[in-house]
């Protein structure tokens, strides 16, 4: 099972709900990649704030079309500088990139010589670490969910979310 860049908010509503409800970890991602129709190009597209990202890969759109593919990351062209520099632009100024960005470059740093895959996993587990799962459990919170839900996009991803919200984008969830 093949997880998104980036993935959407509501990629990883549906993913955490899984997870919550007893479902692993695969079964989770496809859940997920199922309700919110993520495939093909889609594993290698982050929708942000004004911007798509796009994850070069090798064998281009047609390793990612193919059923089960699990393409390596390509070296060619300077992505990684350009993805910074658009985050740079579109989320500078936000509460929480200074906390964030680091987290998310060191994945960049260190992704050299990995497949899509394991790219966009480590990508994962840093929103992951910024989410407390707990919080998505707990009842009786629905004013304070309805606030953040009306301030979230669905569809942009869950960077999106924690550099405007940080930890209390956990709500949306």
């Amino acid at each position: 099972m093949v997880t998104p860049f980036g993935p959407s908010v509501a990629w990883t509503r549906v993913y955490l709900h899984g997870v919550i409800e007893g479902m692993g970890d695969d079964e989770a991602r496809k859940a997920a990649n199922l309700a919110t129709g993520v495939q093909g190009k889609e594993f290698a597209r982050c929708h942000l704030h004004g911007i798509t990202l796009t994850v070069p890969v090798e064998g281009g759109a047609h390793a990612l079309k193919s059923q089960g593919a699990l393409p390596g990351v390509s070296e060619h062209g300077k992505w990684r500088r350009e993805h910074e520099g658009a985050l740079l632009a579109a989320y500078g100024k936000t509460p929480y990139y200074a906390h964030l960005m680091p987290e998310l470059m060191d994945v960049y740093a260190h992704s050299e010589g990995i497949g899509l895959e394991e790219f966009n996993r480590r990508l994962l587990d840093v929103a992951l670490g910024w989410i407390d799962v707990e919080a998505i459990k707990a009842e009786g919170m629905e004013g304070v969910r309805s606030e953040v839900r009306a301030k979230v996009d669905n569809g942009l991803s869950i960077f999106d979310l924690l550099f405007r919200l940080g930890s209390e984008g956990v709500w949306a969830l």
